[in-house]
């Protein structure tokens, strides 16, 4: 398949941007270099993966596979740049492109061209996204760099990567110059005939962020717990709660491998939901008692004032056990009761979580296609 070929596209949209991309490229390189593009790709160290400070150990199992980062560059990635690099992409999940926003503001990506090996694959992109493995990262198999460094969902996933030659040159104009490209070709060209490797360092910041999506539900939990247990009608189901709660926690210290958590995890979130659908029924029925008793109008009152409390620590006990609840519920209003009642602390908690809740339908058919337990 010529590099040519890869510009080529049916959407007139898409076919009319890669036309220049295309022009842009061939008179940059020139028609005798151009088939070394296939050796070039490129790829983001997100959001997630700097501030857990684990870039520069993603890019030393890259380069393990022989896939090597070529001028790696710092930024921030949003507005105009942001919405350039997923131009497509947005069309395609309008319903849930606010999360991309939310997302890249919290701290800086890496960008990088990358040379290397396509080995088996017609071009180094596409081996690439083979090595990362699905874009939902609990639907991976260990080998995959999205699943081995425990990436939270399909937005915090470690890395972004392009599709095919032509994607990643019109991503990669974004930040790098024509110039640059006319390098990475020269170094491309030097890696196939010479064996020459390029060396370069991604470093990692020295402040970490702990971002890990069962560890995060498990303290949202815990807090909840702690909330609920001022109230007497609570207390026994919250100490039940509690000792499934440590028995989670357990878990989530004993191993980070995605599939087997989940197979941990599995039974102790079904226990878990089942007590808070009947904490549920009993705010129910407690509702219906004060309301239909007659009297005692100040004490319905304060009951009536702590109604919307109880009903949102209890449904998100109830969402935070249970993936496909999740998927159903309202997470904009809940996610800011959770805020208001210091469940949800910092802008790392929040947009872990309305993340996960805005890709989870997607995220549930993906795990379930590739044989992975959903909680």
């Amino acid at each position: 398949m010529s590099v040519e070929s890869y510009f080529k596209r049916e959407d007139k949209v898409e076919a009319k941007v890669y036309e220049e991309v295309y022009r842009i490229i061939k008179k940059t390189i020139g028609d005798e270099d151009l088939k070394f593009l296939n050796y070039v790709g490129f790829i983001i160290f997100k959001p997630d993966t700097v501030a857990r400070g684990i870039a520069g150990k993603v890019a030393s199992e890259f380069e393990k596979r022989e896939i090597y980062v070529w001028k790696p560059k710092k930024v921030y990635l949003t507005g105009e740049k942001l919405n350039k690099l997923y131009m497509f992409v947005k069309q395609k999940y309008a319903d849930t492109w606010w999360v991309m926003e939310k997302v890249f503001r919290l701290a800086p990506c890496i960008i990088s061209l990358c040379i290397g090996n396509p080995k088996d694959f017609p071009h180094l992109p596409g081996r690439i996204r083979f090595e990362i493995g699905p874009t939902t990262p609990a639907a991976g198999t260990p080998g995959k760099i999205r699943y081995d460094f425990s990436g939270s969902n399909r937005i915090f996933n470690v890395v972004h990567a392009t599709d095919d030659p032509a994607a990643c040159v019109r991503e990669a104009l974004i930040f790098y110059t024509e110039k640059e490209m006319k390098e990475v070709i020269k170094d491309a060209k030097s890696y196939v005939l010479e064996g020459k490797t390029p060396r370069y360092d991604v470093k990692d910041e020295t402040g970490k962020t702990d971002i890990d999506i069962f560890k995060t539900i498990a303290a949202f939990k815990r807090r909840i717990c702690s909330e609920l247990g001022n109230f007497d009608e609570y207390r026994d189901s919250i100490s039940l709660f509690i000792d499934l709660l440590e028995q989670e926690e357990k878990a989530i210290q004993e191993t980070t491998e995605i599939r087997r958590r989940r197979e941990r995890l599995s039974p102790i979130y079904k226990r878990e939901h089942e007590l808070s659908l009947r904490m549920e029924e009993k705010l129910g029925e407690n509702i219906r008692r004060y309301a239909r008793k007659p009297g005692e109008y100040m004490l319905k009152v304060k009951v009536g004032g702590l109604i919307g409390k109880l009903e949102a620590l209890i449904t998100a006990l109830k969402i935070l056990s249970s993936e496909s609840e999740m998927a159903k519920i309202d997470m904009d209003r809940l996610l800011l009761e959770m805020m208001s009642l210091g469940i949800v602390k910092g802008g790392w908690e929040e947009t872990l979580l309305h993340t996960t809740w805005a890709v989870m339908p997607q995220m549930i058919r993906d795990m379930e296609e590739n044989g992975t337990i959903v909680l």
